[in-house]
């Protein structure tokens, strides 16, 4: 087994280039979708209501994961079961496969949900969820 030492002397120049363009990218990313997200949040904000909630599939969760690692992330097996992944900045954060543009948010008492997602709207009801 070669040593750290050893390892490190087999590192080329193109590699450390390559593992910093990487992670360049990664983060310029991830900064691009909190902007994006951010951007829905105002939205909703700016007419002086609060979001409560967001909806998006399980493709942007995915990515959502990988940028908002300080999120609170459900544990609670039910809620998992019901679209409820997480929640953040006041918000609860539900997962569906089919949702319109991939992420849909809603304020405070917003009718829509009852339309769009009725399954929420009756799951939030019933466990008292704000």
């Amino acid at each position: 087994m070669n040593t750290l030492k050893q390892i490190l002397m087999e590192i080329s120049k193109e590699e450390i280039n390559e593992h910093v363009q990487e992670n360049a990218k990664n983060e310029i990313a991830k900064k691009k979708f909190t902007n994006s997200l951010l951007d829905v949040y105002a939205t909703i904000e700016n007419t002086e209501k609060r979001v409560s909630d967001v909806v998006m599939t399980p493709e942007l969760f995915s990515d959502f994961r990988k940028t908002f690692t300080d999120a609170d992330f459900e544990h609670d097996k039910d809620r998992i079961f019901k679209g409820l992944m997480a929640s953040m900045w006041g918000s609860n954060i539900w997962v569906y496969k089919k949702v319109p543009g991939d992420l849909k948010a809603y304020a405070e008492e917003d009718p829509s949900l009852k339309t769009d997602f009725p399954g929420i709207a009756e799951f939030k009801e019933k466990e008292g969820i704000e």
